[in-house]
Formats: structure tokens, C-alpha cells, sequence
């Protein structure tokens, strides 16, 4: 589904918020499943991928504020319910909350899978997150076309994380 007007790239960049919502959960969980003091490595790269997924839901956040919209987190409904899907996937696999292991890593690689260079974007029923990124990039060059820049970015900059608060500089 293309992104070609406002409502459905604030209804896009909500989805993006709450696929990178659904992603923290499982790393974390991987993550206090280590025993402390044990496997230091395997610590050090699960935790820098549950920053870098805070850094990507920062960001959602950042953009849907830049066209005007209200990131929501913290309702009954924001919050992910595991084993879930993520957000307007093709549901070809569920997060689970597991500890770190293979099942893990499988669901891991799943999440974090690359789009071949042949898919197309889509903005539902993506199989990638690349492809999904893909559509909402598309709708943001679309809309700003339609509306202008100056109109479609009038959000509340005051409200966005400035670069210097991410998240250990951003992973």
C-alpha cells in the first residue's frame, strides 16, 4: 500500500513506533537471560542491538512529531502482547519473549533479515523491515511533494530527542 497523503503517513510512522516497541521486549529479554558474569561478548552485542532498536523507536518518534503527529507509548494498547507479530507484517513469524539461545536468534534473524534488492516497498504486509522503511521513505518524498516542505514538517520540534540525547550517541 503506497503512503500518499498525510493521514496515512502519521497511520505509517504510528506503525513504525510500535514495530520498534515490539522489537525492545524480545532483546531484553535475551539479553537478563545471560547469567551475570558469564558470556561478557554475547552481553556486549545483545545490549548494542537493544540500543539500537530504542535509537530506531527514538527516531519514529522523532519523524511522527516533525509532520505534526503524537507518538503514544505508555496506553494499555501501545504496549506489545507476546507472542505478537510484528505491526502490519505478512505474519510469516511471531516475537517471542525467550531466552537467548536458538529459538532467539532465529526470531532475531527473522526481525533483523535484509530486503532483497528486488522487493518492493510496502507499507503492509512487508515481509522486511527494510521494505516497510522502504514505503514509509517513499510516502515522506510523496507528501512532501503534495503538501510542501515548510507544511508537512510543522510539528513541535521542541518536543523531538536532539541527536546529542540518543541513546549513547546512537549506538
Amino acid at each position: 500500500m503506497a503512503i500518499t497523503d498525510y493521514n496515512s503517513l502519521v497511520d505509517h510512522l504510528k506503525t513504525a513506533l510500535a514495530i520498534e516497541h515490539a522489537t525492545v521486549a524480545p532483546y531484553l529479554c535475551a539479553l537478563y537471560s545471560i547469567p551475570e558474569g558469564s558470556n561478557h561478548e554475547a552481553q556486549a552485542i545483545v545490549r548494542s542491538v537493544v540500543m539500537e532498536e530504542m535509537l530506531h523507536m527514538t527516531l519514529a518518534a522523532n519523524v511522527l512529531l516533525a509532520v505534526g503527529g503524537t507518538p503514544v507509548i505508555a496506553s494499555a494498547d501501545a504496549v506489545p502482547r507476546y507472542p505478537a507479530f510484528l505491526p502490519h507484517s505478512d505474519k510469516r513469524f511471531q516475537v517471542q519473549l525467550l531466552p537467548l539461545g536458538p529459538e532467539a536468534l532465529k526470531t532475531f534473524l527473522l526481525i533483523e533479515s535484509p530486503a532483497p534488492a528486488s522487493a518492493p516497498p510496502e507499507g503492509d504486509n512487508y515481509q522486511t523491515l527494510g521494505q516497510f522503511y522502504a514505503a514509509v521513505e517513499d510516502g515522506l518524498k510523496t507528501c512532501t511533494k503534495k503538501y510542501g516542505e515548510k507544511k508537512l514538517f510543522s510539528g513541535k520540534r521542541h518536543l523531538q530527542v536532539p541527536p546529542e540525547r540518543w541513546y549513547y550517541g546512537g549506538g
